[in-house]
């Protein structure tokens, strides 16, 4: 099960960062080619729960966006990032 889930988190992960060799698409391309590859590359039951949440992706890809490779973020308060996605959860 943790395969699932991790392979579903990479393909997100892979599609929304920047490569060398691509630029980062939008959230709603990766969440689209997820809902795609549903029954084929992914486990049914792990894209379900992904829909349900998708929207904390979105915001800690926001927030965490910006760092760059080699760059170090500490965080003092280990629940920043949650409590900024439920903050954009909110406010949708």
């Amino acid at each position: 099960m943790a395969a699932r889930i991790f392979a579903l988190a990479d393909t997100y992960d892979a599609i929304v960062s920047k490569r060398p060799y691509k630029a980062p698409l939008p959230h709603d391309v990766a969440v689209a080619n997820i809902k795609q590859g549903a029954g084929t590359r992914f486990d049914p039951a792990i894209v379900e729960a992904f829909l349900e949440i998708h929207p904390l992706f979105e915001a800690i890809k926001n927030t965490y966006q910006d760092l760059g490779k080699g760059s170090v973020h500490r965080n003092d308060n280990s629940n920043l990032a949650y409590a900024d996605s439920r903050q954009a959860l909110s406010t949708e």
